[in-house]
C-alpha cells in the first residue's frame, strides 16, 4: 500500500516483508510530483521525483492479498479515500531501477515495456464535459480495465481534470565553423534548441555545457 499519512508524507506498507516507511517530504504542495515506491526482495525505496527519499531493508516475497487493487480507496479498510488529483498509474512485477525510473518518469509509456502488468494513464475523459458514457478506466497494457466507482462524470464536477496541451517536439539545429587550417584551433560549433520544454541543457564529449564551444 502506498498512501499519504497525515502530514501530507507518504508511506509505503510491507505487510511485514519489511518495516513501513514514511518519506521526509511533504508533497500536499499543490505541484505534481511523481512518485515510485519499489521493493526487490531486500530493499524497500519511495523515490520522490526520482530520487530515492527513504528505503528500509527487507526479506521475503510481499504476499498476494485476497483484496481488489484499488487506486484512491482501500478495499480492505474501506473509506480511507485519496484526496487530490492523479495521473498515470503504473504497476510492476519488477522492482525498477533509478535510472528506469528517471528515464521515463515524465513520458507516456508503450504499454509493452517488460514488467508492466497494468498502465492506468486517465486519458479517456475531459475536464469540464459529459462524460458519462465512460464507466471504466482504461489500462494502457490492455488487460486490466479498472471500474470507476464515485467518480463524478457529469460537466460541473467531472473528476477528469481538463488536459494540458502537449508539448512541442524537441529539436535542435547545429551551426559549425571549421578550423582554418589543419593543426589550428579555431573552429567552433553552437547548437540551437525548440520545442520540448525550457530550460536546456547541454553537455559535450569535451565536458562544456554550454550552448556553443569555441577552440576546437
Amino acid at each position: 500500500r502506498i498512501a499519504w499519512d497525515a502530514n501530507g508524507t507518504l508511506n509505503f506498507a510491507g505487510n511485514g516483508v519489511f518495516a513501513d516507511i514514511s518519506t521526509s517530504t511533504n508533497v500536499i504542495d499543490n505541484v505534481w510530483h511523481h512518485v515510485a515506491a519499489t521493493y526487490d526482495g531486500s530493499k524497500a525505496i519511495i523515490y520522490i521525483d526520482g530520487s530515492e527519499n527513504v528505503s528500509v531493508s527487507g526479506t521475503g516475497n510481499i504476499d498476494n492479498s485476497d483484496y481488489e487493487v484499488t487506486i484512491g480507496e482501500n478495499s480492505q479498510r474501506p473509506g480511507r479515500n485519496y484526496t487530490g488529483n492523479l495521473d498515470d498509474v503504473r504497476i510492476w512485477n519488477v522492482a525498477r531501477t533509478p535510472a528506469e525510473i528517471n528515464s521515463s518518469k515524465n513520458c507516456a509509456l508503450q504499454g509493452n515495456e517488460t514488467g508492466l502488468v497494468a498502465y492506468y494513464n486517465f486519458n479517456q475523459g475531459n475536464g469540464g464535459e459529459d462524460n458519462t458514457s465512460i464507466t471504466s478506466l482504461t489500462d494502457g497494457k490492455g488487460n486490466n480495465d479498472g471500474t470507476l466507482n464515485g467518480f463524478a462524470l457529469n460537466v460541473n464536477t467531472c473528476n477528469f481534470l481538463a488536459k494540458e496541451a502537449p508539448l512541442p517536439n524537441l529539436g535542435y539545429t547545429f551551426t559549425k565553423t571549421n578550423a582554418s587550417c589543419n593543426g589550428l584551433n579555431d573552429g567552433s560549433i553552437a547548437v540551437s534548441v525548440y520545442g520540448g520544454q525550457a530550460p536546456y541543457s547541454f553537455t559535450w564529449s569535451n565536458g562544456a555545457t554550454t550552448s556553443s564551444i569555441t577552440g576546437l
